[in-house]
């Protein structure tokens, strides 16, 4: 498992473009990841969903985009994921972000491809071991943040536990981190997450927020609210 921030200097980056002469460019870290940044999303205008849609998962769901939203397919939305600082993944699916410039969240969409997962072994996911996934995925997401010059993250612990949702079979989590030696008072990130389970895997959504917008009304929903997965209502 890893996880991902969305950070507030990468965010600004996306509401604020400054053009850069290459030559300043070269020698500039910044300057560097803002070309990164605007040549990653000008390739994901191109090929963006824009709402109200319906995007299928496969063969296994729906997801639904409202018309405040865009879905942004897995090549372009890997090119944004590394121009930000974070891993790309052969998981991901796309990404869901609001429409217009000012990026305050993001939903990461995954398919994992593990074969049928019951009921049953949903409810006896254990807590303490998947967490220590997730610091261990945070950890190994570090070596590449650095190397990028991006503050290393710590978790810090659960702000929700794993609770599975038998009727919607959905398993739903959200988890804080914090940049290391960032002081205590700083406001944490907070990831959102929710697995739903399909006939032959789950879609993992993940929901990142800027650290002064986490903890709106809506937050926990709004990764739950986006797909709908059909396979499971016919087993």
């Amino acid at each position: 498992m890893r996880t991902i921030v969305l950070t507030a200097a990468a965010a600004a980056f996306l509401i604020i473009i400054m053009p850069e002469s290459s030559a300043h460019a070269q020698g500039d870290p910044q300057a560097q990841m803002k070309a990164r940044v605007q040549a990653a999303f000008e390739a994901a205008h191109k090929t963006a969903t824009v709402g109200p849609a319906k995007i299928p998962l496969l063969d296994q769901g729906t997801l639904t985009i409202t018309p405040g939203e865009v879905f942004i397919p897995a090549t372009e939305a890997n090119q944004i994921m590394a121009a930000l600082g974070n891993q790309t993944s052969p998981a991901r699916f796309g990404l869901i972000m609001p429409k217009g410039d000012d990026l305050r969240w993001m939903v990461d969409v995954d398919w994992v491809n593990d074969g049928y997962v019951r009921d049953g072994d949903a409810k006896d996911w254990q807590p303490d071991a998947m967490l220590q996934d997730l610091k261990d995925g945070t950890e190994h997401g570090n070596v590449e943040r650095q190397a990028r010059g991006i503050p290393p993250l710590d978790v810090t612990g659960w702000v929700e536990q794993p609770a599975y949702d038998n009727r919607a079979h959905r398993l739903v989590w959200s988890l804080a981190l914090r940049d290391r030696g960032a002081p205590a008072n700083e406001p944490q990130t907070i990831n959102y997450n929710t697995y739903a389970l399909g006939r032959d895997g789950y879609f993992s959504l993940d929901l990142y927020r800027l650290r002064h917008d986490c903890g709106r009304q809506g937050d926990r929903e709004r990764p739950a609210r986006l797909a709908q997965l059909r396979a499971r209502q016919a087993l």
